[in-house]
C-alpha cells in the first residue's frame, strides 16, 4: 500500500517579512531621493493628530513630500552620523525624530513654507481624555433643530431633557463641562451632538534643513 504523501503546510511568515523589508528598503530610497529633489525639509510633530488631519495636511500642502513611517526607518534613511548621513547636517535632523513625527519636503522659501505650517489649524470634535478649553452650558429650554428621536440618546447620557411641543427641551441649565475639566466619554458625546467643536489641530514645527543649514524650530 503507498504511503500517503501529508500535506505540506507552507509558511507565509518569511513571505511577509521579505515584503515589509521590501517597503522599508523603497521608503528609505523613496526619503533619500527627496533629499535631491526638494531644496529642503521641516521635520514637525504629530503626537496629536488624528487620520483626517493629515489628509487634509497632505492636500493643503500637495505641492510638498510628506513622510510619516517609523522613526527608524526615517533615521536610517537620512543617517545617524556624518558618516552615513545623505545630506550635509541631516543627521542632526535624526537626532530630533523621537515620538510620532513626519518629515515635509519642500522647494517654497523657509518663511513662506514655516508661515503655512504655523497657520494650518483644523477645529474637530474634542475626545474623551482632552480637555476642555472653555465652560460649556446649554441653556434650559427647547433646543432648535434638534430632533426629539434623539430623546432615547440624550437621555442615556444624563441629560435634563423631556419631548415637549415635539422637540428637545432642557428643563433646567445643564453645564456640560467647565473649563480645564478632563473630557469623559459621555461629555464629548455630549459636545458632538451640540455640534461644539473644542479641538484644534495645529503642526508642531521641530526643525529646518536646507542643504546643509540646520535650525531648530522650537526655539521661535
Amino acid at each position: 500500500m503507498p504511503k500517503s504523501k501529508r500535506e505540506k503546510i507552507v509558511s507565509l511568515t518569511k513571505t511577509k517579512k521579505r515584503g515589509t523589508l521590501e517597503h522599508k528598503k523603497e521608503l528609505i530610497e523613496e526619503i533619500k531621493e527627496a533629499v535631491e529633489e526638494f531644496s529642503s525639509l521641516i521635520l514637525f510633530d504629530l503626537s496629536d493628530s488624528r487620520s483626517t488631519h493629515i489628509r487634509e495636511l497632505r492636500t493643503h500642502f500637495n505641492d510638498c513630500r510628506i513622510f510619516m513611517s517609523k522613526n527608524k526607518v526615517m533615521i536610517r534613511a537620512l543617517g545617524k552620523s556624518p558618516e552615513d548621513e545623505c545630506g550635509e547636517n541631516l543627521h542632526i535632523v535624526s537626532s530630533h525624530i523621537v515620538d510620532l513625527c513626519g518629515l515635509l519636503f519642500t522647494n517654497r522659501p523657509k518663511d513662506e513654507i514655516v508661515k503655512a505650517l504655523n497657520d494650518f489649524k483644523i477645529t474637530d470634535f474634542a475626545r474623551s481624555g482632552e480637555k476642555c478649553t472653555e465652560t460649556v452650558v446649554i441653556p434650559a429650554g427647547i433646543v432648535p433643530e434638534m430632533p426629539h428621536s434623539l430623546e432615547e440618546r440624550l437621555l442615556s447620557l444624563n441629560l435634563p431633557i423631556e419631548v415637549k411641543d415635539g422637540g428637545i427641551n432642557f428643563r433646567y441649565e445643564h453645564v456640560v463641562a467647565k473649563k480645564g475639566d478632563t473630557l469623559t466619554p459621555e461629555q464629548a458625546k455630549i459636545l458632538k451632538h451640540f455640534s461644539k467643536q473644542l479641538s484644534e489641530f495645529h503642526v508642531n514645527l521641530k526643525c529646518y534643513w536646507s542643504k546643509g543649514d540646520f535650525q531648530d524650530l522650537r526655539e521661535n
